[in-house]
């Protein structure tokens, strides 16, 4: 079953119409590697999560927090996916670029009791100079400039570090990132690399343009 989630969990948390119908659904879903890593508390929030998904009632896929167990500058990313999970080859150069180092990634496959196979990748993440990040706010915009990268809906560089280090969200790093092009094409003598480097280490300055 469910790593001590039991209905009681689940009603606690959801009350007593939903929690029922949740521990029915995932009570038998979680393998025991999940069982054995994942607190209560976060495994309910996990099963709502993924419910919510299973049913279309949204689409946020994308979770970056801070276990309540660890060092200022630690951080976990967690991916929601049916079917399959993310390929590493796509996500990890994606989180490299913006501006964190990936220590470990835990793949949970869930079987829930009437839906097809569901997959929880939980990247474990160094990321300096967060520790007064304020994680509510950033969660989102880190969320959005990853999925925009993933579907190539923004280009994957290292300006997008200033996502978390700058508090800008994708859109204003492609406006950054636009300025660099241009100044690239009147011949500025600095690489892309190099000023995304200098922006990265001067976060305040690529905040104020």
């Amino acid at each position: 079953t469910l790593y001590q989630v039991g209905s009681a969990d689940l009603v606690k948390r959801f009350g007593p119409d939903e929690g029922p119908l949740l521990y029915r659904e995932f009570g038998e879903a979680f393998p025991p590697a999940y069982e054995a890593e994942v607190e209560p508390s976060v495994a309910c929030l996990d099963v709502k999560r993924v419910d919510g998904l299973l049913k279309g009632e949204h689409s946020n896929y994308l979770l970056l927090y801070r276990p309540s167990d660890t060092g200022p500058t630690q951080l976990n990313f967690r991916t929601f996916c049916k079917e399959q999970p993310l390929l590493l080859s796509h996500v990890l150069p994606i989180l490299e670029d913006m501006g964190t180092q990936v220590d470990s990634e835990r793949p949970y496959k869930i079987q829930p009791r009437s839906s097809g196979e569901f997959w929880i990748q939980d990247f474990t993440l160094q990321c300096p100079d967060t520790e007064e990040l304020d994680l509510d706010e950033a969660a989102k915009r880190f969320g959005d400039g990853f999925h925009h990268a993933l579907s190539g809906n923004a280009e994957n560089d290292g300006f997008n570090a200033l996502i978390l280090k700058a508090g800008l969200d994708w859109r204003q790093v492609t406006l950054v990132r636009c300025y660099a092009k241009y100044l690239l094409q009147l011949g500025i003598p600095f690489s892309q690399n190099y000023m995304e480097d200098v922006l990265s280490a001067h976060a305040a300055v690529a905040r104020n343009l």
